[in-house]
């Protein structure tokens, strides 16, 4: 399975997600996205797990019958998520994934992703980091109401 293929299926999977008040109970908005993400992932990828680590990483999943790790994810309800993008730096990873997710009004959370996207970018290149050295890598703004998708490194 390529890089883009692993990516493109849990974003196609976040992107259609719902997120309604009623339909998810008692679970955050958080809970939600790594539950159904993971629910994908064991069918069809392999193993993974939650809090991975000391960092304890959201979600780190792993291929069938091998132990390269093949996606690691963050998944924030704040914006400003510096101790997020630490781990997905730190961590050996084909691929990479951040996801703001948040019921705050569109407007408003488009405006704190940009927000976001700048500090991510100015993170990475304060580290030195490019596309061989962090992996593929992109950011998820996801709202009840709205999806955006952004390749950090393709």
């Amino acid at each position: 399975m390529s890089k883009t293929e692993t990516i493109d299926e849990i974003v196609n999977l976040i992107k259609n997600l719902i997120l309604k008040n009623e339909d998810r109970k008692e679970t955050s908005l958080h809970s939600m996205i790594i539950n159904e993400v993971g629910k994908k992932w064991s069918k069809d990828k392999g193993l993974y797990t939650e809090k991975f680590s000391d960092y304890g990483i959201d979600f780190v999943g792993r291929q069938k019958n091998y132990g390269k790790i093949t996606l690691t994810m963050e998944v924030d309800q704040g914006h400003r998520a510096q101790r997020s993008w630490n781990k997905l730096a730190d961590i050996r990873s084909e691929n990479k994934m951040w996801v703001y997710v948040t019921e705050k009004p569109t407007t408003q959370a488009e405006r704190f992703f940009r927000t976001a996207l700048n500090d991510i970018r100015r993170f990475v290149e304060f580290r030195g980091e490019d596309a061989s050295s962090f992996g593929k890598f992109v950011a998820i703004l996801k709202t009840p109401e709205s999806f955006k998708l952004e390749s950090i490194f393709s």
